[in-house]
């Protein structure tokens, strides 16, 4: 017999007609339910009964889940841990630690996200393989915030595979579920990926994916009760639909997928979304395309663009309305129109590269300054240590986390058309060698070769579609490349760190030239920084090493008498005397040998 124990019951057995009242309204008014249970929780803290705290908030938890209430579920997760150790049962523990984990996500916090992730993997493995694939699911949904869905794909396959030897069938049945859903909104995240940098064939590869996946799980009877697994479930169907190939036949499955979200948000009440209205109003436009019903197709997708304003920018949804809305006017004749929506698809298209790039950047910073946060607050605790050794061991360790972060986020910037960590390195590393053949402080020295691996952080914000051009820039998209120094100098002068204003000083001035021609300020001779004299000449010799999307490498003769030819124009001669002197000597740091690690 199946040990299904019902989702979130107090293992404490405690009930009030509070609490009674709640469980009942839990499924159908999960509002209502959170209420009611927040009055008894109310009462028990007046008369000081623990128990009757923990009966309340087991009932609050996963209403508030499934309501999105995060700040709530973030501010009482101490209170509720604690009391869950005292009287949860490890199963009813280990769904809480789940629901608090992507609270934790949704608001930001990573560190404590996985945290609660972890402790209820640990519960789960305590177990059995049905409640591990319990907690995999819950953890899976963190990846599409750390933007891996490929890592979500792979969650779903561990779950499918976990052994459930022993398991009755019903509860093997709702494991692989939950495995094959995963897979499936993994498959979905790809998706939108691909439709972000505008490969079509991908796009529809791994909507068929998930859509296999779906078939899958809607051949099985319903297994569970969780109202968000089904919501899930609706809505990333909805979604792949959207985004396969357009047939008829995958049209009339859009608009089945379609009823079956409004009857589901029906039955318990929920108000459907303004998201699932445009998905609603595009399908019945597809239909009448296929119909060629030209006035349908306007008065639909009129009506879905009308909608836009309920609608957030970064939704999917609105690059796949226009495409939609072309291909549709292309099919009823209205070529006018379908060049329109073509265009307005290209624009949000370019849009949300910069968009994206720029939300990317601010979570990198948001993981640097919370790194260096940490940093402060876990130095003022060890001042007051009085062991000095332990002290040294901890900042260093912190410092070292610290600049991992730094470098991450400059790789970032590098990766999509450089080697990644092998040219950040050998950068530093090389202005190092120059900077110690021109005579300079051992501390300058040491400072410049981490600082001059940020040098590019800037190219975060720098749309693909200008960084990765293979033919010649036009003007307007010079000036973008242009802007990755201002871009670099102001990420880098925010925070606090001893590396950081030289850092800066480099990201902004490595493009300037020694006489007078370089960009952003026009700087020339001593005025350029020497930091961001010495960069610029081992960033160009090694830019001319490498393969680019729009060059073949220079040979090392050809980019050493380049260096030789732009003394004294593009170039500090002093410097480039220096860097000949290392390079003669063999100082240089091998360009091969360079760690891929960050």
């Amino acid at each position: 017999m199946c040990k299904d124990t019902p989702p979130y019951a107090s293992a404490v057995g405690l009930t009030t007609p509070l609490i009674d009242l709640a469980v009942e309204l839990r499924k159908r008014q999960p509002e209502s339910s959170f209420q009611l249970a927040q009055l008894a929780y109310h009462e028990a803290r007046r008369t000081g009964d623990e128990a009757a705290k923990w009966s309340a908030l087991s009932q609050q938890v996963p209403s508030a889940g499934l309501l999105g209430m995060n700040l709530w579920l973030v501010e009482y997760a101490e209170e509720v841990v604690r009391l869950g150790r005292q009287f949860a049962e490890p199963r009813e523990l280990r769904r809480i630690h789940g629901i608090l984990g992507i609270a934790f996500l949704r608001l930001g916090f990573l560190a404590q996200s996985a945290d609660q992730h972890a402790q209820a993997c640990a519960l789960a493995q305590q177990l059995d393989a049905a409640e591990l694939g319990y907690a995999l699911y819950n953890s899976s949904i963190s990846f599409n915030e750390f933007h891996r869905p490929e890592r979500m794909l792979e969650l779903g396959k561990e779950i499918l595979a976990l052994d459930l030897t022993g398991i009755c069938p019903l509860e093997g049945q709702k494991v692989s579920s939950y495995g094959v859903l995963t897979c499936a909104v993994g498959s979905l995240y790809l998706a939108q990926q691909a439709l972000l940098r505008g490969h079509e064939a991908e796009v529809w590869q791994y909507a068929e994916q998930g859509i296999q996946f779906l078939n899958r799980l809607l051949d099985f009877a319903p297994v569970t009760d969780n109202l968000g697994f089904q919501q899930r479930q609706l809505h990333t169907h909805v979604r792949l639909l959207e985004l396969v190939e357009p047939s008829l036949q995958q049209r009339l499955q859009l608009r089945q997928a379609l009823e079956d979200w409004r009857a589901w948000t029906d039955a318990f009440e929920f108000k459907s979304s303004p998201r699932a209205e445009q998905a609603w109003l595009a399908a019945l436009g597809w239909e009448a395309a296929l119909h060629h019903d030209a006035a349908g197709v306007k008065l639909y997708f009129g009506q879905a663009l009308k909608l836009g304003e309920k609608i957030p920018f970064e939704d999917t949804i609105w690059l796949r309305l226009h495409s939609q809305y072309s291909f549709a006017a292309r099919q009823v004749g209205d070529l006018q129109t379908a060049l329109e929506q073509l265009q307005l698809y290209t624009q949000l298209l370019f849009a949300r590269l910069q968009h994206e790039a720029r939300r990317t950047l601010e979570e990198m910073t948001v993981r640097f300054q919370v790194a260096q946060a940490q940093q402060v607050s876990q130095s003022a605790r060890l001042r007051a240590d009085t062991l000095s050794e332990l002290v040294q061991q901890r900042e260093h360790a912190l410092y070292d986390e610290q600049m991992h972060t730094l470098e991450r986020l400059a790789t970032v910037a590098e990766y999509r058309d450089h080697d990644s960590a092998k040219h950040i390195h050998w950068v530093g590393d090389a202005s190092a060698c120059v900077a110690q053949e021109l005579g300079e402080a051992p501390e300058f020295v040491q400072a410049l070769q981490v600082a001059a691996r940020l040098h590019d952080i800037g190219k975060i914000a720098i749309p693909d579609a200008i960084l990765l051009k293979t033919g010649r820039l036009t003007p307007e998209e010079f000036d973008t490349i242009k802007t990755h120094t201002l871009i670099g100098a102001e990420i880098l002068e925010g925070p606090q760190h001893p590396f950081l204003p030289l850092a800066a000083e480099i990201a902004r001035t490595h493009h300037e030239r020694w006489d007078g021609g370089g960009y952003p300020a026009g700087l020339c001779a001593e005025a350029i920084p020497l930091a961001g004299r010495i960069v610029s000449v081992v960033d160009v010799y090694d830019a001319l090493r490498a393969v680019r999307p729009y060059k073949e490498a220079w040979t090392e003769e050809a980019a050493l008498n380049h260096l030789q030819a732009g003394a004294s124009t593009q170039f500090d001669p002093r410097i480039v005397q220096a860097f000949l002197a290392v390079h003669a000597a063999g100082r240089l740091p091998q360009r091969d040998t360079v760690p891929e690690g960050g």
